[in-house]
């Protein structure tokens, strides 16, 4: 869901700074209830809870139109979970796991290794893997300059 991680990404690029102390307990929280799930009976619970750990993120930037962009991919990101825990045979351990991940990151209050975890998050593999942080560090460039073209 590539539209999804765009959004997400921009909104720690610029939100993570005014995160308040309310964010990581919340996401923690959440992330708390994900790992109580029983597959496949809480399936549709655990959609629900990553959509709002999802949305909890996308309301950083502070942009109801961001927000609005997010909520009409929420339907589709809901299949999407749903065919990734079925075609990769994800346990919740996974799906908490995953989750954590970024929250970690966002922890750190580092843009960038938060654009890293949602980047990773979607498409998989490690936040460390050379590919990914060479991604995240052309697109920021690329945005940075058209920042810079358009001020």
């Amino acid at each position: 869901m590539p539209h999804a991680r765009l959004l997400e990404s921009y909104a720690v690029t610029v939100g993570l700074s005014a995160m308040t102390d309310e964010t990581l307990p919340y996401l923690r929280q959440l992330i708390t209830n994900m790992r109580s799930c029983v597959l496949p009976r809480d399936l549709p619970r655990l959609i629900q809870l990553d959509l709002e750990f999802h949305r909890h993120i996308a309301e950083l930037a502070g942009s109801a139109t961001l927000l609005e962009g997010w909520s009409n991919l929420s339907g589709r990101i809901g299949a999407l979970i749903m065919r990734s825990m079925e075609e990769n045979q994800l346990r919740i351990e996974d799906a908490v796991q995953l989750h954590a991940d970024v929250v970690d990151a966002l922890a750190t209050r580092d843009p960038r290794i938060g654009r890293l975890a949602i980047i990773t998050h979607y498409v998989g593999g490690h936040i460390d893997d050379p590919y990914h942080i060479e991604a995240v560090d052309l697109a920021t460039q690329a945005v940075d300059l058209r920042t810079i073209e358009h001020a």
